[in-house]
């Protein structure tokens, strides 16, 4: 997903920083990393325990290279950002960005989690393609409706498909919009220097470029097995 994020990153340069965390579980035939389920949101026998893994990770990764500004999550990665807003203790993140997200209606145990910390007060960005053909508008808009706070939410259409960030330049303006507001309110204090970690590989290497940083934006994404024809 770092790859992805690098003109978002470009500008912002000298001011944010993303780190991207790898889901805790290995894809379908060895293939892509998943938070919460075997793959595309369907519920499997360790549903809940894969949740309880996630959350641990997640838990260390802000103790140990926090604290952490904001949280962008893509698909998989979205549902389970939103479960971590829920879970984590309030301010844990003062923002998110929710890229391709849905609803877990499949898994109800990790629903009501959600539904017990509606609706969600922190200011969030919700980034839909309407031409996206693995998780619909519709299902993403069902999740900003249900669970966040319509005067703290705000919607971004974009006309492509299952993507991280708009490519269509008036969209993709949108989201440098909103974290530009979020860089704002943060302060100059809180801003950060350019690097580019990409995926978070070695604690130390991480200690060395992050001690006594903020960062704007922890990273979670699922990194969508690639199949025939997707």
């Amino acid at each position: 997903m770092s790859h992805v994020l690098e003109p978002v990153h470009d500008r912002f340069v000298g001011q944010v920083r993303f780190d991207c965390l790898d889901g805790p579980f290995v894809g379908p035939g060895g293939r892509g990393r998943t938070w919460i389920a075997t793959d595309n949101g369907e519920a499997d026998a360790n549903s809940e325990g894969k949740w309880g893994a996630t959350l641990r990770l997640v838990r260390r990764t802000v103790k140990q290279h926090g604290p952490y500004d904001g949280l962008w999550g893509y698909s998989m990665g979205g549902a389970t950002a939103a479960l971590l807003l829920a879970a984590l203790p309030p301010g844990t993140f003062r923002f998110a960005v929710l890229s391709a997200a849905y609803l877990t209606v499949r898994q109800p145990q990790l629903l009501s989690i959600l539904q017990a910390a509606s609706p969600l007060q922190l200011p969030t960005l919700h980034i839909h393609g309407l031409s996206d053909g693995v998780i619909t508008a519709d299902w993403s808009a069902l999740l900003m409706a249900r669970h966040f706070a319509g005067e703290s939410s705000e919607l971004c259409r974009h006309p492509g498909g299952h993507l991280v960030c708009p490519e269509t330049a008036d969209e993709f303006e949108e989201v440098v919009g909103f974290l530009a507001r979020q860089l704002g309110r943060a302060g100059d204090d809180r801003m950060v220097d350019h690097t580019s970690t990409g995926q978070l590989r070695t604690s130390g290497a991480l200690d060395a470029a992050t001690e006594g940083k903020r960062h704007l934006n922890a990273t979670l994404t699922h990194f969508h097995p690639v199949t025939a024809g997707s």
